[in-house]
């Protein structure tokens, strides 16, 4: 067999630093359904078996307790030596990715059965065996190993799906009250207090052309990988040398209109050098290759968090410029939407990176007075209202109305937030610069509802 048969190593070991530094994660992992055999590694399995039954005994499987019991011990050679197990903590991910390794295990795990069970039916047919009997105990025991794997997962008892459940949450809760959980931040102090954007999230960024939706995405990207998170940016639209551009103008204080014309000289030569100097040593990935589908994107984010297991943010900029996925080239536009949101959502479920995908909202807000979005203004919204976990419009008063009272003022709508609140951010814009900023403490006074009522008693109804 001359591929290599699916395996995640960085996710076994996730799992097993969740276990020893955290006794909960023993629920949680039990309420996925992972096995020892689903490891791939022996020495993991071998662990994974031994915590579990030292657990299961009320006995500690933190480092020291593990080193101790198997100080002396032939059981030492099987788990990779002691020197390995007390490097497994180190920089492992968050306990409340737990349950996204486990997943991804048992489905690693199902994965490499059936590529065993196809294997043992090839092996019988080169031996001679009757076509028709191998087909019929194939087909049986491919039955039988999705029978097995739905039953792991199907109608958990009670007692186990709530303990994974309360596990999660006490976890969430501590890292929360110790400063370390960590969603995906715009680089906006207002606004990352009201949107709560975690991995496997799909967020939508829509508005209408010279928003600024691209600039608040690759903003977002910036900071996420400046606080030493990988970010990925599918760049459908604008070449990986513009965007690098426009990254550096904004950090270095010039205009990307400068830097288009030439026009860049002595000390702000030298800052744009410099940023873009910073911006290399960031990891920060940009793809730029035009019209890919939802199923090339998906297999480069794969590969790419397997190189990077820290990517914690994709963005896609932008679903208007995908291209049809395979076997939907003569749908319509809103089941090519649909076979394309959903596989988004599934990415960031799978591979536990927030999803920004970024899109164009239809021409009926030019039509009316209240120009401010709504979700039926985003093109074939459908699917997209159904797939994403938040929606976020972006606004400019002054870019239809010169006289407003908030010149640059953008406002970021949270117009969906599946597990946190909707309302209005009022952030500053530097057109010149392509850049959103915080505004001073205490300028937000509008909630949602606040906010709309007073745009539609100035420019009318919706």
């Amino acid at each position: 067999m001359s591929r290599k048969l699916p395996q995640d190593p960085h996710a076994e070991r996730a799992v097993l630093a969740a276990m020893m530094l955290d006794d909960r994660a023993f629920a949680i992992v039990e309420g996925c359904g992972l096995e020892a055999g689903d490891f791939a590694y022996d020495k993991h399995r071998a662990l994974f078996a031994l915590m579990r039954e030292r657990h299961a005994a009320g006995e500690l499987c933190d480092t020291f307790s593990l080193a101790s019991a198997l100080q002396g011990r032939s059981a030492a050679r099987d788990v990779g030596g002691l020197g390995y197990v007390s490097e497994i903590p180190d920089n492992a991910p968050p306990a409340t990715a737990a349950p996204v390794y486990a997943q991804r295990l048992v489905k690693l795990a199902t994965g490499r059965e059936l590529i065993f069970a196809a294997a043992e039916a090839q092996d019988a047919i080169h031996d001679g065996a009757d076509p028709a009997d191998v087909a019929m105990a194939h087909a049986q025991r491919v039955q039988a190993i999705g029978a097995r794997r739905g039953a792991s997962r199907e109608w958990l008892e009670p007692a186990i799906r709530v303990a994974a459940s309360l596990a999660q949450a006490e976890i969430i809760a501590e890292a929360a009250r110790a400063g370390t959980l960590r969603y995906v931040s715009s680089g906006l102090r207002d606004v990352d207090a009201m949107l709560m954007v975690a991995p496997g999230d799909l967020k939508i960024t829509a508005a209408r052309p010279g928003m600024g939706k691209s600039s608040a995405a690759v903003q977002e990207a910036w900071t996420t990988a400046s606080q030493g998170q990988a970010a990925a940016i599918f760049s459908l639209e604008m070449p990986g040398a513009q965007l690098d551009w426009r990254i550096a103008a904004s950090r270095a204080g010039v205009t990307i209109d400068q830097v288009r014309r030439g026009d860049v000289r002595g000390r702000d030569w030298s800052a744009f050098v410099d940023a873009l100097e910073e911006l290399s040593r960031l990891p920060l990935y940009v793809d730029d290759i035009p019209a890919q589908n939802v199923g090339q994107l998906y297999a480069k984010a794969r590969r790419l968090k397997a190189r990077r297991p820290d990517l914690a943010l994709i963005v896609v900029d932008y679903l208007g410029l995908m291209g049809s996925p395979t076997g939907y080239e003569k749908r319509n536009r809103n089941e090519q939407l649909q076979a394309t949101t959903g596989p988004l959502k599934a990415m960031a479920k799978e591979l536990s990176v927030a999803v920004d995908a970024l899109s164009q909202l239809n021409r009926k807000v030019e039509e009316r007075k209240n120009k401010r979005p709504v979700m039926s203004d985003i093109r074939d919204s459908g699917s997209i209202e159904q797939d994403a976990d938040a929606i976020v419009f972006l606004y400019r008063d002054d870019y239809y109305h010169p006289q407003t009272t908030e010149p640059g003022i953008a406002e970021f709508i949270v117009a969906k937030q599946r597990n946190g609140p909707q309302g209005i951010v009022k952030v500053g814009w530097q057109g010149e610069r392509t850049r959103f900023y915080d505004l001073e403490p205490g300028y937000q006074t509008d909630p949602y509802a606040d906010a709309m009522r007073d745009h539609i008693a100035t420019y009318g109804p919706v």
